[in-house]
């Protein structure tokens, strides 16, 4: 069954494998919780009590963000996967979830703290997209 955009009601085909970070200690909650959390807390690309429009996106991709210093200022940029061998975990300030615009172009959707969070949030973004296109029958 594909989810419902009511709060109170999230329905989703996800396994628990991670704790979410989005308490300061740590929890055990398992992935249904952290994307509710996500999803009770907002997203950090939209305003309050906004959503993504899933019709929008065809895809999902997550970039990691490095932050350096450049003529004084602190930069933040976001790299894909591919590069993630190269660059010393200890730089990566965040992992992004992007989703990819069927008119063309990524919209960041959401920063989340390691790359656990935004693997768990960016199978809950494809399971809500293949639910917008038919590809997940309603029970």
């Amino acid at each position: 069954m594909c989810p419902s955009n009511n709060n109170q009601t999230v329905s989703n085909c996800l396994i628990a494998t991670s704790d979410s970070t989005l308490e300061p200690e740590g929890s055990s909650k398992n992935d249904n919780y952290l994307v509710r959390d996500i999803l009770k807390n907002g997203w950090s690309s939209f305003g309050e009590n906004s959503s993504p429009i899933w019709a929008d996106y065809d895809a999902i991709e997550i970039m990691f963000c490095v932050e350096y210093e450049a003529n004084g200022q602190s930069i933040i940029e976001p790299f894909s996967m591919n590069d993630v061998q190269e660059v010393k975990n200890g730089n990566i300030k965040y992992w992004s979830v992007y989703g990819h615009c069927i008119e063309g172009g990524i919209e960041c959707l959401h920063d989340c703290i390691n790359q656990s969070e935004a693997s768990v949030l960016a199978r809950h973004c494809e399971f809500m997209i293949s639910c917008v296109l038919g590809e997940v029958e309603d029970e």
